[in-house]
């Protein structure tokens, strides 16, 4: 697995580096409603400022997801340890209802005296 991760990291490398060889040219950026431009930046920054800003978009909008199913989680291993308890003593029942009594122990009246030794 690690190869294979590797290999992604530097194929993702050498398509960036790619693309800032073949895009050394410098653009302005404005807004409408912003009444100055910006001073002239580099193309490959533009876009990489743009990806960042997507990726960052991206793991903010699964933060409230990955809270809920971690919630979840938690309260699905709660219940399964409440669940083990709860089997754990109903099968020490049915093992105990399974056994049967011990004899009753045949004593000898309380009113009598043991033998005297000879």
């Amino acid at each position: 697995m690690g190869y294979v991760r590797l290999t992604l990291i530097f194929l993702l490398l050498l398509f960036a580096v790619l693309f800032i060889l073949s895009n050394p040219g410098e653009v302005q950026l404005s807004l409408s409603l912003v009444p100055y431009k910006t001073p002239h930046i580099h193309l490959w920054l533009v876009v990489l400022g743009a990806m960042l800003v997507g990726f960052f978009a991206g793991v903010l909008s699964r933060l409230p997801s990955g809270y809920m199913l971690r919630r979840r989680l938690r309260r699905a291993e709660k219940e399964i340890e409440i669940l083990k308890a709860q089997l754990l003593t109903a099968s020490q029942q049915v093992t105990m209802a399974r056994e049967p009594a011990p004899p009753p122990a045949i004593l000898p009246p309380a009113d009598t005296q043991p033998p005297p030794n000879a």
